[in-house]
């Protein structure tokens, strides 16, 4: 797939994985990208955590720790 892409003249994708919790470490890897691929043009996230678990599992601190990392 990479291979057809790069064929037809276009960048290939690049992967970055960021904690999107940690503020500090997600602007550094948006900076980091931008420094070496220049502007970001095409952004596709995939950040989740759909742990399984039953509602009395649910604490609020689960809860607030879900909630900043799925939106």
């Amino acid at each position: 797939m990479i291979a057809r892409i790069e064929a037809r003249g276009w960048p290939p994708p690049r992967y970055q994985h960021c904690d999107l919790v940690d503020i500090e470490a997600l602007q550094a890897s948006i900076e980091g990208t931008t420094a070496t691929d220049g502007a970001i043009t095409v952004l596709v996230n995939n950040a989740a955590n759909d742990d399984r678990h039953t509602i009395d599992q649910v604490t609020p601190e689960y809860f607030d720790d879900r909630i900043a990392i799925n939106l």
